[in-house]
């Protein structure tokens, strides 16, 4: 691509502030520790589960805090990571955590 065609191409495109990029950054380490603390908790490895996906909880509730997305209802990415983590504590042989 040309320089000219990149100047057009980014002319409308505003930068990121670094609050989005930091969003952006948790965001992404709250995928990663949800999708390998289910990949381990398949694995029997119920504690090192229990520790990534409390993790990716915590990152997501402080996204959907800082973003006032928590009305009455909680978010879908919220329900997700308490299901997995109550799996885990069912696992765990915790079901009173679980419930």
């Amino acid at each position: 691509m040309s320089w000219d065609h990149c100047t057009q191409y980014y002319q409308g495109h505003p930068l990121k502030s670094d609050q989005q990029v930091i969003n952006e950054r948790k965001n992404f380490e709250a995928e990663f520790c949800h999708n390998k603390g289910c990949v381990v908790a398949t694995a029997d490895q119920y504690k090192k589960a229990e520790e990534l996906l409390l993790r990716s909880l915590d990152i997501k509730l402080e996204l959907y805090v800082q973003a006032l997305c928590l009305e009455l209802d909680v978010h879908p990415d919220i329900r997700l990571r308490y299901h997995a983590l109550g799996n885990v504590y069912c696992g765990l042989h915790r079901g009173s955590k679980s419930q």
